[in-house]
């Protein structure tokens, strides 16, 4: 089957399954351009392909600029929260460039203020990767995250810490 087909098949949940696609699809030929056009469609398929995004990331493997620049392309198209989620957990191990800057930046103000708590903390935290790649930011970045420990929820607040912890 191909990577679209397991995709659909999966069930929305299981996580072992993906890892197994990841693993049995991965060295293929034009993998991580399969992930790129499923990002771009909706719900079930582009929660599955974000999250082997991020998966083929944390497993070591490097996105080139093109496919880089491409995942920032689609940032707009997201619109299920836990594939913003996914992505916004992938910008750490992106190579952010001069050339997607605003639109990452756009892409994590906007999320900055989502409903969802899980998606504004992991916004938090791109935007300290913003701040780490474009030290410009760093000043807005440290007001940012003073603001988020004394207004956010506990479970955003955490997420913070752990910035902090970090530092620039």
């Amino acid at each position: 089957m191909t990577l679209e087909q397991n995709l659909q098949a999966w069930d929305g949940k299981d996580t072992h399954y993906l890892a197994v696609l990841h693993q049995t699809h991965h060295s293929r030929t034009g993998f991580e351009d399969k992930l790129l056009v499923l990002l771009k469609t909706s719900g079930h398929l582009q929660l599955g392909a974000s999250w082997l995004i991020k998966h083929h990331l944390e497993q070591g493997h490097k996105l080139s600029a093109r496919n880089t620049s491409q995942i920032f392309g689609t940032l707009a198209a997201l619109d299920h929260w836990g594939g913003v989620l996914h992505i916004l957990q992938s910008i750490p191990y992106l190579n952010l460039k001069t050339e997607i800057k605003l639109d990452l930046e756009r892409f994590i103000r906007f999320k900055l203020s989502d409903p969802n708590k899980f998606v504004r903390a992991w916004a938090y935290n791109g935007f300290y990767e913003l701040a780490k790649a474009f030290p410009d930011y760093q000043p807005e970045a440290s007001q940012l995250f003073e603001m988020a420990m004394r207004d956010e929820p506990a479970s955003v607040k955490a997420r913070v810490r752990n910035i902090l912890k970090q530092g620039f």
